[in-house]
């Protein structure tokens, strides 16, 4: 088996790797996400440990996903991203893009807030 981490911090990092190196198993470590997709295409890796450390890294955990089905996707994440998820999960919510769209609000609340571009577009 052979398995890449994704941008662990690097104390972690070394006490996965020469755990999983104990066990026979091939580790290597990327910090980079180009460096990531090169070693995917040019090496047989079966497991991908990516260390979750913002809302954008889930495009990625998404696009591993799509580009390589065979790959087994471990997503580790800090205890806010989590807890993020598990609400997420609940699917009790709406969710508004961003920038904040006031009349998609209005629908959501049912109310009549005054949809006023100056208002969203304005500098703090």
């Amino acid at each position: 088996m052979k398995v890449i981490l994704v941008k662990p911090n690097p104390k972690e990092a070394a006490e996965i790797a020469e755990y999983l190196q104990e066990q026979r198993i091939e580790v290597i470590v990327v910090r980079e996400i180009s460096k990531l997709y090169q070693v995917l295409e040019n090496k047989d890796y079966s497991v991908v440990v990516y260390y979750v450390q913002g809302v954008e890294d889930f495009m990625q955990v998404k696009y591993i996903n799509d580009s390589y089905p065979d790959v087994k996707l471990v997503v580790s994440t800090d205890a806010g991203i989590c807890s993020a998820i598990d609400n997420i999960r609940s699917g009790h919510f709406y969710t508004l893009r961003q920038p904040y769209h006031l009349q998609q609000l209005n629908e959501y609340l049912g109310t009549n807030i005054t949809t006023n571009e100056n208002y969203i577009n304005k500098k703090e």
